[in-house]
């Protein structure tokens, strides 16, 4: 079962090391796969984080909008 780490320096170093992989494994999938890649996600403090392979706003403009609302 996971569960939050209650430590927060501990949680920081974490999302750091987990981040750095998801970014790792995202260029993979690209890389190998020829695949088109975006991930965003923000930080326990909020700062947002970004990849995007080619670009962000690349796969960002192919993602289908229903009224700018993203999920819907």
């Amino acid at each position: 079962m996971i569960e939050i780490n209650q430590n927060a320096r501990s949680r920081k170093v974490c999302f750091s090391k987990r981040r750095q992989g998801l970014f790792t494994k995202a260029n993979e999938l690209c890389i190998l796969c020829g695949t088109e890649v975006a991930i965003l996600f923000f930080s326990p403090a909020g700062k947002p984080f970004s990849y995007g392979h080619p670009s962000m706003g690349n796969v960002v403009a192919r993602f289908p909008m229903n009224d700018g609302a993203v999920g819907d």
